[in-house]
């Protein structure tokens, strides 16, 4: 795939590993050139708690820079598409700006393929992501702030251990969903990365349906991160759909900072248990995923100097993009970072759009990819001033 080259200034140079090109034969180098074809649509499908703010930067980023068909949210929400309740296309969801099929899906949506088959292109590839059902757990429990639905939990080891003890009891609607009239997502705790992808919660404990939805979403899916796994998953997914080193690129975004000062590690087996029974099919689903990761990795050579090399690259675009955009937002900015090419990786430079794409939040993103399909909606024209600051972060 080729590179996307930004910046004009002059750059300051980063090789990325000793590992560059210099000294590789020219019939070696060969092997860089891409020998496929880019995959140029994707459903992304957001999972709570798992990684995917992060992830869904570099999915925007290239949505934008390729001029990608976007499916965006209706109205005045820039974050959710119909989440928590079922997706059903509409007159008003159903309209490209081109008159074609979508090729870009990645916002907050409870996955049902029958609905995205009549948005997408037919040429679309889903991924999603997944995290281990403990830490998955705790985030959940401390984010969604479910102890502030019991009186007598608060946030520590042995309140969460309390609700372990009687999740079904302790486990209601936190008060923004109180009102919410049957919607899909029924609890914020209990398999939640299986819920955004489908599953419904009336079967959580039905075995056969359980089995259906694991071998349905590995056979819809055509790559599953692991968030355990992410460095290793994004050069797999760079591989598997022809992208470059710089559309894998990524800066850690909505890290939740634990106010709890213990381990999960601590915790007794016979609770951690009750963590894999109560979150039973996500369990199941994680499983999957890590077997399927680890049986294309074995399939793929010199991966380990390539996951090397992307991470020496990512830590040192994540230094020179910092974790603000408002670095970004002056007018003076930093000479452009030159990323010299590898085994792997083309030369490719880093400048003020590159890291603002990257650094913007997903409602900014999402603002800007609705403003430029749809200049003359209600919210482009009404946010006129907003949209124009956005794009002026943007100009190189």
């Amino acid at each position: 795939m080729a590179s996307v080259q930004l910046g004009h200034s002059i750059p300051t140079t980063f090789t990325g590993s000793s590992r560059n090109m210099d000294n590789i034969p020219k019939a070696v180098q060969a092997t860089n050139k891409p020998r496929c074809k880019s995959q140029q649509s994707f459903v992304f499908i957001k999972t709570h708690k798992s990684g995917s703010t992060t992830m869904i930067a570099p999915l925007q980023k290239y949505a934008y820079l390729h001029n990608l068909t976007t499916v965006v949210p209706s109205g005045d929400n820039n974050i959710h598409l119909a989440w928590p309740f079922k997706f059903i296309p509409n007159q008003s969801n159903m309209i490209s700006p081109d008159g074609h099929r979508f090729q870009v899906l990645v916002n907050h949506i409870v996955y049902n393929k029958r609905s995205m088959q009549l948005l997408m292109d037919q040429s679309t590839k889903y991924i999603t992501i997944v995290r281990e059902p403990i830490p998955h757990l705790i985030s959940s429990y401390q984010y969604f702030s479910v102890n502030k639905n019991n009186s007598f939990l608060r946030l520590g080891k042995s309140e969460f251990e309390k609700f372990l003890l009687n999740p079904v009891k302790n486990d209601p609607k936190p008060y923004w969903m109180r009102n919410f009239v049957n919607p899909e997502i029924k609890s914020l705790t209990r398999n939640l990365q299986s819920a955004d992808l489908g599953m419904d919660y009336v079967n959580f404990d039905n075995t056969s349906a359980i089995e259906y939805f694991i071998r349905e979403i590995e056979k819809d899916f055509s790559f599953i991160l692991v968030l355990e796994k992410l460095a290793e998953s994004l050069v797999l997914l760079k591989r598997k759909f022809c992208w470059s080193m710089q559309d894998i690129v990524h800066v850690n975004k909505n890290i939740q900072k634990t106010q709890w000062n213990w381990s999960y590690k601590n915790i007794s087996q016979q609770l951690l248990k009750s963590v894999y029974r109560w979150n039973n099919v996500d369990s199941l689903l994680y499983r999957m995923a890590v077997e399927k990761l680890n049986k294309l990795r074995d399939s793929q050579q010199g991966l380990d100097d390539e996951i090397q090399i992307f991470n020496d690259i990512n830590t040192k675009i994540s230094q020179y993009c910092g974790g603000n955009i408002s670095k970004w937002k002056s007018k003076e900015t930093p000479q452009p970072l030159t990323i010299q090419r590898s085994l792997y990786n083309e030369q490719f430079h880093v400048d003020k759009q590159f890291c603002s794409l990257l650094l913007l939040g997903e409602e900014e993103m999402t603002l800007l990819l609705k403003c430029k399909q749809y200049p003359s909606c209600h919210q482009c024209v009404r946010d006129k001033s907003r949209v124009d600051a956005l794009k002026d972060i943007l100009t190189a």
